[in-house]
């Protein structure tokens, strides 16, 4: 009964932000917009968004501080359902948002490493004290890898990260992108085995899909593109796929070539991602993330004050940050309405 009420209140505070969220119409205004300027100012003026916006009144717009601020709001939006939740969920949750802390850490490396030079790096960072027990603040102060990974001592960085600090090549900030989004999901997974497998199974497939992808993803590119070994390319499987688990996708790695991958597939759930011919490889990623959004838009509306309802706009919240920071792309090298629509995740009909 207690999980119950618990989530009828998330559920309904669920509701209550997913009314914020853009419309179809939001998003064909933005694309009309000359510049980037007036895409800020549109956002500013007519959305929710204006809560974090705000800040940048007056000032030069940059297509990273915008985007900054949008996912500011984003973390913000998400972090609000931690105070109707109690445990599992307030814990998956939590779990889930670690990916913003994730991203924070390899903006310090690179930092750091002076690999990424970064004005006002502090301002970059959007981890929160709900969700993150890293102390920001003091791995800022860090001038060296060697301090900032003693100041990691004692967290599950510290010991993924230790193999990689030893020598910095040209390859060092790939290693360091794959373990991160690797220990990420391993994390999000343990937590994921604790919610309700009968009830909140729609949310944990859907992240294994996720999963899937991101591994037939990365091994196509990998074999095709990367003078990488075999058993490298296994090395950044990720854990937890829904119908790919590692002793498939290692079967694939060992006998399967990247041209043969859409025959492969053909009669596979996945089978969009490798049929477009010339076009596999350039919208690839973007047809991977209108699946999870149409997958994510599912979830939201066929959940019934459960958990699938409040991750399903998680999901959603991200997917619009996302088109959003697309349009404002497309818009600084002058794309026209229909040839925007192209670019984003969500299905746009321009005429």
């Amino acid at each position: 009964m207690m999980w119950s009420n618990q989530l009828d209140s998330a559920s309904a505070k669920t509701a209550a932000l997913k009314s914020y969220m853009l419309s179809l119409e939001d998003f064909k205004n933005m694309m009309e917009c000359p510049n980037v300027r007036s895409v800020y100012e549109y956002l500013n003026d007519n959305t929710v968004y204006s809560r974090v916006l705000w800040e940048l009144k007056g000032q030069r717009v940059h297509r990273g501080d915008v985007e900054r601020s949008l996912y500011k709001h984003n973390v913000v939006s998400v972090e609000k359902l931690l105070y109707h939740l109690n445990n599992p969920y307030k814990d998956f949750i939590k779990s889930y948002l670690k990916k913003y802390e994730t991203e924070d850490l390899k903006v310090v490396i690179e930092s750091i490493t002076g690999r990424t030079k970064i004005t006002g790096l502090e301002n970059h960072i959007l981890s929160r004290e709900s969700f993150s027990s890293l102390d920001f603040n003091e791995l800022l102060k860090q001038d060296s890898l060697h301090s900032l990974m003693d100041k990691l001592k004692g967290t599950p960085y510290y010991d993924i990260l230790l193999p990689y600090t030893n020598h910095i090549d040209v390859k060092f900030s790939f290693y360091v992108d794959m373990v991160l989004d690797r220990h990420y999901f391993n994390q999000l997974m343990a937590a994921g085995k604790k919610l309700d497998k009968a009830k909140d199974y729609q949310v944990m497939e859907l992240i294994g899909k996720n999963i899937d992808l991101f591994n037939l993803e990365w091994v196509y590119r990998a074999m095709k593109f990367y003078d990488m070994s075999k058993e490298e390319i296994l090395n950044f499987v990720l854990n937890g796929g829904h119908k790919y688990n590692y002793y498939k996708i290692k079967d694939m790695v060992y006998n399967l070539a990247p041209s043969k991958f859409g025959e492969y597939f053909k009669d596979s759930e996945y089978s969009f991602l490798f049929s477009h011919g010339d076009d596999t490889d350039l919208y690839m990623e973007r047809r991977i993330e209108r699946y999870l959004y149409y997958k994510s838009l599912s979830l939201y509306r066929n959940s019934v004050l459960d958990f699938g309802k409040i991750m399903g706009y998680v999901f959603l919240l991200e997917f619009e940050v996302k088109d959003i920071i697309s349009v404002i792309e497309c818009i600084r090298y002058k794309l026209l309405p229909e040839e925007i629509s192209k670019y984003l995740i969500r299905t746009i009909e321009v005429v």
